[in-house]
């Protein structure tokens, strides 16, 4: 994980010394030579910039050892940190939309100077190196963000190219077109900043956790062969590297406590080694022995299935004529819980029934 957190932070490193170098070469010479669009573009390598800065300062805080205070960490600090710095550049997107608009009301002669030609190709070559040194760095940690600055960088490129081509236009038609290139350069910055805002309120909420971390806990309970099924995970992230959760699995009810307790220890012991995760496993005893329960397994799995294949169910149990059970139901599925309930009663009317429907299941 330190190596890890690591190389994410020497990439940072790199990015806040490339987008450094380019907002102050576009923001003195934009400013210079009176180009709104060379100084759009030098704000939105500051918000480049600053988004090198959370990286780094992320891996600083995120190094601090979980307190009393503070039990699960402090990695949640890189989505604050992020969120203020996001809303920061939606003032400045907004602010550079202005000036691009006064720039277009209010023209002014452009002089397209030399410098301002190689500040745009030095931008574009250093923004390509940025592109492929982030996608090096991704093959060796697998990071998201990094995949994502990866294609920013290119996204960069691209503008960079819109505004050297508009001052091409407007040297050849004789027309200012830097207002216009301002502007693009500034919706750009907004709808980044928006993005960003989504992005951070959403890990700050508490999103659903990506199907490949579903998927290396499910490889490992699907291996054990001693489960009669699991269900009811949670999954808890403090952080990109800090995962917290809980299952329910089903054993069959003769096995003895502690031969329970060894199955769900071994577990808990290979998704810590395999993901690293701090999963607690929960024992669900059930009776898959008498033919009765069988039966009525058998029957429920067929009367679901046909109604629909994603409808699944656990926690199945029989007391004193009580059959109860719960249904997880996926988003997708076209029938409500009143109906899947009608059908149910009647297809085991010879009992009473006490249904639970589950409609948040991570696993379905």
């Amino acid at each position: 994980m330190k190596t890890r957190k690591k190389e994410a932070a020497n990439a940072g490193l790199v990015g806040f010394l490339v987008n450094l170098i380019l907002f102050i070469l576009k923001f003195v010479s934009g400013t210079l030579f009176n180009s709104v669009s060379l100084v759009s573009d030098a704000f939105n390598n500051l918000s480049d910039f600053l988004s090198s800065i959370i990286t780094i300062v992320g891996f600083k805080v995120s190094q601090k050892p979980a307190n009393k205070d503070y039990p699960f960490g402090y990695e949640r600090f890189e989505y604050i940190s992020g969120f203020m710095i996001s809303i920061v550049m939606l003032y400045i997107g907004f602010e550079t939309f202005k000036k691009g608009l006064s720039a277009i009301l209010n023209p002014t002669p452009l002089l397209i100077e030399p410098i301002m030609i190689i500040v745009l190709i030095v931008s574009m070559g250093l923004k390509v190196y940025l592109f492929y040194y982030y996608k090096f760095k991704n093959k060796r940690i697998r990071s998201d963000v990094l995949k994502a600055v990866a294609q920013d960088s290119l996204f960069d490129v691209l503008i960079s190219v819109s505004i050297l081509l508009g001052f091409m236009l407007s040297q050849l038609l004789n027309i200012n077109l830097d207002g216009y290139l301002g502007m693009f350069v500034s919706l750009f910055i907004i709808v980044s900043s928006l993005w960003m805002i989504r992005g951070f309120i959403t890990d700050l909420l508490g999103k659903r956790p990506s199907e490949s971390k579903i998927q290396i806990i499910t490889d490992i309970l699907d291996k054990q062969s001693k489960l009669v099924g699991y269900h009811d995970l949670l999954m808890h992230e403090y952080g990109d590297d800090t995962t917290y959760g809980s299952v329910h699995v089903e054993v069959d009810d003769r096995f003895s406590l502690i031969e329970a307790h060894k199955i769900v220890d071994e577990i808990e012991r290979e998704i810590s080694k395999t993901s690293g995760y701090a999963l607690i496993v929960h024992i669900d005893p059930v009776d898959i022995s008498t033919r009765q329960i069988k039966e009525i397994h058998q029957l429920l799995k067929q009367t679901l299935k046909s109604l629909d294949p994603q409808l699944t169910f656990h926690d199945l149990r029989l007391e004193d004529n009580v059959l109860g059970f719960d249904v997880v139901v996926s988003e997708k599925c076209l029938f409500k819980d009143k109906k899947i309930l009608e059908i149910l009663e009647i297809t085991f009317e010879d009992y009473t029934l006490d249904v639970v429907f589950d409609h948040h299941s991570l696993i379905q």
